[in-house]
């Protein structure tokens, strides 16, 4: 068994990132959090397998354990 034990999900769908560069944008303004906006499991399940699932597959791996992107956790944003 091949274990990738550090990837990303670097390909979350666009309403999480559009959601992402308006909450950064309220913390630089002082402002509220925009809602978390409506993203089914399908779209997830779509931005993994057609990405990450896939080059795991080409690159002969088992499993992959990975974790958000390492900007979205900080809410610095972009430096």
């Amino acid at each position: 068994m091949i274990i990738d034990c550090h990837g990303h999900y670097t390909t979350a769908p666009a309403a999480h990132t559009a959601w992402r560069a308006s909450q950064l944008a309220a913390f630089r303004e002082g402002g509220r959090a925009p809602a978390y906006p409506a993203i089914s499991d399908d779209e997830i399940r779509e931005s993994i397998e057609q990405n990450q699932l896939r080059l795991l597959h080409e690159r002969g791996a088992d499993m992959t354990i990975f974790s958000p992107r390492g900007r979205s956790c900080s809410a610095r944003g972009s430096r």
